[in-house]
């Protein structure tokens, strides 16, 4: 199978482990994390993203498991919204306003790295409409001689394409001499520049994706271990077998039972050399109570390099506690803490998006430029509790101006 060329330095991992024949054998039940995914040449014409191919897929699961990550995500795309959005009467197409369609391109490009839509020529031959087309639907065709992927494909559901099968539509790039047939449909795609990869982006919280799957592992960890009274991890002792193939078997099968955070985290497996033992047994590991504050500084540390990733300084800005700011003023800090985030992300991002839909205005004869109106909020009087004399002050006055309005009134 062809491997499409890639930027050295990629780290290759490894699932395979040896079995261990011996009557001992430890099993070490954690769930590995695959690097930077690969992108080899699917012999149907698509390149894969990932060796199987749903690394999107995988992003979108890890979105809807670790609340941290969710809640990052979210304020991330609200934030390149804005307040408000201001533009021509032109709209995206017939059906959807420029505030839903940008909100789905800001997603898509925060939780993926890119976005796509189609473009249609409609039937007055001179202007466009747009539609939005999910990032996770698309697969790179080949590279042409020039090494440019010229061609796209869409499928709804990579994970079935029997029942789903993907198509192929061109690849629309906004040239000057690029031209389209009237009522089909092209496709546009944009990619953020990954230092791996010519084809597929990376997000930007990327390396953050072991510490975004921890936190959803210990979530499931906490429930399995209420649901199951805090069972603890041990040994089981098994009668004897000697042939490799059936222990490796039986070891599967443990490993089925045990593997991740919704059971124990490392199980002893040994074989019995003496027949007459009993067959099977589990024998318990005695836990020292002092583990049980591993968990919450875990899970502190996780949450820690989930907000670090997405350049979130001040975890209050998703609705999490803040336990030490050095500002006598909480407003003060949070103005900080965005306006930072601002200029390190939303700005760039943002841009990424009205750069494109300017483009679309061009092609369509609209002279303007869309402007999204910055998220903006005052905060710094957040703290400020009133004195007891200006509480005073102000039930005074609120009194003496309703007295003065029925006054008027009467």
């Amino acid at each position: 199978m062809d491997e499409v060329k890639r930027k050295p330095g990629r780290p290759k991992g490894s699932t395979n482990k040896k079995i261990n024949t011996s009557n001992i054998i430890t099993i070490d039940l954690e769930k590995q994390i695959p690097n930077a995914p690969t992108c080899r040449i699917n012999p149907q014409g698509w390149i894969n993203w990932g060796l199987d191919n749903l690394f999107p897929s995988q992003l979108t699961g890890l979105y809807y498991s670790s609340s941290t990550h969710k809640s990052c995500i979210d304020f991330i795309v609200t934030a390149i919204c804005g307040d408000s959005i201001e533009t021509d009467n032109m709209m995206p197409n017939y059906r959807e306003s420029w505030e839903s369609f940008i909100s789905k391109l800001a997603l898509d490009l925060t939780l993926f790295g890119g976005y796509a839509f189609q473009v249609i020529m409609n039937k007055d031959g001179k202007t466009y409409s747009f539609f939005h087309e999910p990032f996770s639907n698309i697969r790179c065709g080949k590279p042409n001689e020039d090494g440019l992927v010229d061609e796209l494909w869409v499928c709804k559901d990579w994970s079935e394409i029997a029942r789903n099968k993907p198509f192929t539509l061109p690849r629309f790039g906004f040239t000057e001499d690029e031209k389209i047939e009237k009522g089909k449909a092209y496709l546009f795609y944009y990619s953020r520049y990954t230092v791996d990869s010519d084809q597929y982006p990376l997000p930007h919280y990327y390396a953050a994706l072991k510490a975004i799957q921890t936190e959803a592992e210990l979530v499931r960890y906490d429930l399995k271990s209420v649901l199951n009274n805090f069972s603890a991890n041990g040994v089981v002792s098994l009668d004897r077998i000697d042939d490799p193939d059936e222990r490796k078997q039986v070891i599967d099968g443990i490993q089925k039972m045990f593997t991740g955070s919704e059971n124990s985290n490392t199980v002893m497996v040994t074989f019995k050399n003496n027949s007459e033992d009993n067959p099977v047994t589990f024998t318990p590991f005695d836990k020292d109570i002092s583990s049980v504050n591993l968990f919450a500084d875990n899970n502190s540390r996780t949450k820690e390099r989930i907000l670090s990733a997405h350049k979130i300084a001040n975890p209050t800005l998703i609705g999490l506690p803040n336990s030490g700011t050095g500002f006598a003023n909480e407003g003060t800090l949070l103005e900080a803490s965005f306006n930072l985030l601002n200029k390190t992300l939303i700005n760039g991002m943002r841009k990424e998006i009205t750069s494109t839909i300017n483009k679309m205005f061009a092609i369509n004869g609209v002279n303007k430029e869309i402007v999204i109106n910055p998220l903006s909020f005052n905060l710094t009087n957040l703290n400020n509790k009133p004195s007891k004399q200006d509480t005073v002050s102000n039930i005074n006055e609120y009194n003496n101006n309703n007295i003065e309005e029925a006054e008027n009134g009467n």
